[in-house]
């Protein structure tokens, strides 16, 4: 497994309970968090699937 792979999956599974906290919380600030990270990790993820190494 790619490093890069492995570093969008951590963005994922960090940004899920962020987001969950903010929005627990009603913080903003954490949401936006956890929302950003668990978007760019879900972006690496699907740029790998979409541009496949050879």
């Amino acid at each position: 497994m790619p490093r890069a792979h492995r570093l969008a999956l951590a963005e994922v599974a960090v940004g899920l309970p962020a987001a969950a906290w903010g929005m627990r919380r009603r913080s903003v600030g954490w949401a936006v968090v956890g929302a950003v990270l668990m978007v760019h990790g879900g972006l690496e993820l699907s740029y790998e699937a979409v541009f496949p190494r050879d």
